[in-house]
Order: C-alpha cells, then structure tokens, then sequence
C-alpha cells in the first residue's frame, strides 16, 4: 500500500478510478507521509555527507525499518565503504521484500563498490 503511495500515480480504471485515486492520494495523510520521505532521505543523506567531510565513517542503525525502503535509496548512492548499515524488522516478509529489492537492484546494476549491509528480522 504504500509503495502505492509513494509512487504517487493514479492506477484506477477508467476516468472515474482515476479521479477517485487522484482525491485518495491527494489527501493531507498521504502528502505528509510522502514529505517525510523526503525529509528523512534529506537528513540521512546530509549525516552521511557531514561524516564524510570529516572523514569519519557512517554507522547506521534502524531497528523498525519496515522494508528499508527510505535507508535503500540513500545507500545506494554512497561511497564505498562509507556506511556500515544494519536494517530491522519484526516482520519477516518485510526484510525479505527488501532482499529481493536489493538482490534485484544490483542485479540490474551491479555494484562498483563493496556495501556493507545487514537486513535482519528484528527478534522479540
């Protein structure tokens, strides 16, 4: 569903699925979730850059990161051996989902760099 969301298009058949799905993403709920993506990219990506400038390594941690999905799009535009990351979920079809994401990403465009990257069920 929220893939739905971020991807932001309306899918509904027909000129009145269209418009229905148009109000549904246009609401304030769907636009504040969309604008905190792009807040939380915007901050990761500056901590990354701010490490960087200082030469230090970035360690990130995100204990409930559902399929990882803001973290993912970050990372994967990092240096080499820039960020250790470590991504959990309680959830085992969401790290899953995001394995084969990931699997799938390099696959399609293999990485030039080592990542170190650990997505892991989150244990309770």
């Amino acid at each position: 569903m929220l893939e739905y969301v971020y991807r932001n298009q309306p899918a509904g058949k027909m000129l009145l699925g269209q418009m229905i799905d148009r109000i549904y993403l246009n609401s304030t709920g769907w636009k504040g979730i969309r604008k905190r993506e792009q807040i939380l990219k915007g901050v990761l990506w500056q901590a990354i850059q701010d490490n960087l400038s200082q030469g230090v390594a970035t360690r990130l941690l995100d204990v409930a990161c559902g399929g990882g999905r803001y973290d993912l799009e970050v990372l994967r535009n990092v240096p080499a051996n820039a960020v250790v990351a470590t991504l959990r979920d309680y959830k085992p079809e969401n790290v899953k989902k995001r394995r084969n994401w990931l699997h799938n990403w390099v696959c399609l465009q293999p990485l030039s760099r080592p990542m170190h990257l650990v997505m892991q069920r989150w244990i309770r």
